[in-house]
């Protein structure tokens, strides 16, 4: 078989087939934008709903997640963001049963990239530990998948809290309150 590049002939030996199709291709395809309210991704696109926020959190002990949350998601040149605000419940279902009351929220943008933060109350009954957990990991709209790390902020029970995690949240709309519909 002959070498595709023959530096004595000093042309490539392509097939005439790829290098006629790849020219008329090439000039009957392209285009280019003029006009931006033309393309679909270029219209402002923005939802705030009201959700169910569901979740676990997974590392040596596991922890269920449910609460409330107000998301608000746009969408501007293609590039997706989401913010969510949220007051929820984890709990550790086995024994001994621990319930942490929290709040928090979180930011998605370019590239998927979430951050966001959570304030914990894990309590027994008996004991209790205050508990900061920043998170950093992916999210788009309504869902997250992330690594948080639980800094305790006061408390120092020995209560079984997993001093980081990976988290998976998805929210659930129930009721918008503004913007284009699906």
């Amino acid at each position: 078989m002959p070498p595709l590049y023959n530096p004595g002939h000093g042309l490539w030996r392509l097939p005439a087939g790829l290098i006629l199709s790849l020219l008329i291709g090439a000039s009957t395809q392209g285009c280019a934008q003029t006009d931006p309210s033309a393309a679909g991704l270029f219209h402002p696109y923005k939802q705030e709903h009201i959700c169910l926020l569901t979740g676990f959190h997974y590392n040596r002990y596991s922890y269920a997640d449910i609460g409330l949350a107000y998301n608000y998601f746009n969408m501007v040149r293609g590039e997706p963001r989401s913010a969510a605000l949220f007051a929820g419940t984890e709990w550790k279902p086995d024994a001994p049963l621990i319930w942490g009351p929290k709040l928090g929220w979180w930011y998605a943008g370019t590239g998927a990239l979430c951050f966001g933060n959570d304030l914990i109350y894990y309590t027994n009954g008996r004991q209790a530990r205050w508990c900061w957990r920043p998170q950093v990991g992916f999210g788009v709209h309504r869902y997250k998948l992330v690594y948080g790390y639980n800094i305790v902020l006061a408390g120092r029970n020995p209560l079984p809290i997993n001093r980081h995690c990976f988290s998976l949240v998805l929210l659930w709309n129930f009721k918008r309150i503004k913007g284009n519909p699906y």
